[in-house]
C-alpha cells in the first residue's frame, strides 16, 4: 500500500500514541505489572515497534511503500542495512541485551501478549521500551 506524507506522519503519531500507553503502565510501577499491567504493556509497545518500523521502512521507499506483517525481527531486516546499524548502535548504548536477540524473542509479541492467557509468552518488556524510544527518536528526525 502506498501512503502519502501526511499518512506516514499519523503511522508514527499512532505510535507515539501506544508507546506513550506503555510508558504510563511502566511508570505506574511494579504494582501495575502485577495487578495485570504486563499483558497491556507488551501489547502496546509491541504495536508501537511495529507502526515505527513500517514508518521508517515506508519513509526508505521511493514510493512510501508501507509493509504488512506483524514480526518485529522481519520489519527490521527489511530496513536499508545503514538504518538498522544505526538503530543498533543506539540500541547498543542504552541496554546490554542484543537487539538481535531481543527481536527474535519478542518478534510476535503484539499477536502473542494479546493471548497470554492460552500459552506461556516471554519478553523483555523494559528493553521494549528502550527500543521503542529509540525508534521514536528516529522517526522524529525523518
Amino acid at each position: 500500500m502506498n501512503l502519502s506524507v501526511l499518512q506516514l506522519k499519523e503511522c508514527a503519531s499512532n505510535a507515539n500514541s501506544f508507546l506513550r500507553v506503555a510508558e504510563s503502565i511502566e511508570k505506574d510501577g511494579l504494582s501495575a505489572l502485577v495487578m495485570g499491567g504486563l499483558n497491556p504493556l507488551v501489547v502496546n509497545v509491541a504495536f508501537s515497534i511495529e507502526l515505527y518500523l513500517k514508518s521508517i521502512k515506508a519513509h526508505e521507499s521511493t514510493t512510501c511503500e508501507y509493509p504488512t506483517g506483524h514480526k518485529l525481527d522481519e520489519l527490521f531486516k527489511i530496513l536499508k542495512p545503514s538504518t538498522q546499524q544505526q538503530i543498533k548502535t543506539s540500541f547498543a548504548q542504552r541496554s546490554e541485551v542484543p537487539l538481535d536477540d531481543l527481536l527474535s524473542e519478542a518478534s510476535n509479541s503484539f499477536v502473542e501478549w494479546r493471548y497470554s492467557h492460552e500459552k506461556s509468552v516471554d519478553a523483555h518488556p523494559f528493553e521494549l521500551i528502550k527500543f521503542a524510544q529509540i525508534l521514536r527518536d528516529y522517526t522524529e528526525k525523518l
